[in-house]
């Protein structure tokens, strides 16, 4: 692969961790507001329920989408960024501007899927 499409793609990495550390920065703010609050009616703690269990299911959603990206700069040491883990062929350029972190070509991808 080409030195400076590695850079454009090691600088997409770079950006999505930033946001999603920005985006966890603020769930997690969120959760810790919602939780502190004090009890209120009934109809209202049971939407605060609702709304800090989704918070909780973004926070989750988070964490694996940062072990994706910290995968994929892995691949990246090692070498193996931007091969699928499925056929061994090259993942297309497009597909990993679009998708920095993806581990597999198109056709393998909906094959899993």
């Amino acid at each position: 692969m080409d030195r400076v499409v590695l850079e454009r793609l090691r600088a997409g990495l770079r950006d999505a961790r930033s946001q999603l550390l920005r985006t966890a920065a603020a769930t997690e703010g969120e959760l810790t507001t919602l939780e502190a609050r004090e009890p209120g009616a009934p109809i209202e703690d049971a939407a605060r329920q609702e709304v800090i269990g989704i918070l909780a299911r973004l926070d989750d959603r988070e964490r694996q989408e940062m072990e994706e990206i910290d995968a994929a700069f892995a691949r990246l040491h090692a070498g193996t960024y931007g091969v699928c883990e499925s056929c061994e062929g090259s993942i297309p350029i497009p597909r990993l501007q679009a998708m920095p972190a993806t581990r597999h070509c198109l056709t393998c991808q909906v094959i899993r899927e």
